[in-house]
C-alpha cells in the first residue's frame, strides 16, 4: 500500500500541472494551445503559413483598371494551371 505522504505529494504536483495548463484570456482576443496552433488578437490576421492579400481596385476604377485587376487575379488563383489564353492577355496588356 503507497504511504499517504507520497499520494497527497503526487496529487499536490498534479493539481499545480493542471492549474499550469489551464489558459485565462484576458480581454478581447483568442486563446491558442499546442504545437504549432497559431491565434490572432481582436481585428488580428494569423497565419499558419503563407498569407496572400490582394486588394481589389478602387470602387471608381475604369473598365481597362478592373479587367486588368481581374486577369491579374485571375492568374494569381489559377499559377500551377497553364492558361495561355488569359496569360496572353495578360503579358501583352490586350
Amino acid at each position: 500500500m503507497p504511504d499517504p505522504t507520497d499520494a497527497e505529494q503526487e496529487l499536490v504536483r498534479l493539481r499545480a500541472e493542471i492549474a499550469a495548463l489551464k489558459a485565462r484570456l484576458q480581454g478581447s482576443g483568442t486563446i491558442v494551445q499546442g504545437t504549432g496552433n497559431v491565434g490572432a488578437g481582436e481585428r488580428g490576421l494569423a497565419a499558419g503559413r503563407d498569407i496572400h492579400v490582394w486588394n481589389p481596385p478602387p470602387a471608381d476604377a475604369g473598365e481597362e483598371d478592373l479587367r486588368s485587376a481581374y486577369l491579374h487575379r485571375l492568374v494569381h488563383l489559377t499559377r500551377p494551371l497553364v492558361l495561355a489564353g488569359v496569360g496572353r492577355y495578360v503579358r501583352k496588356g490586350d
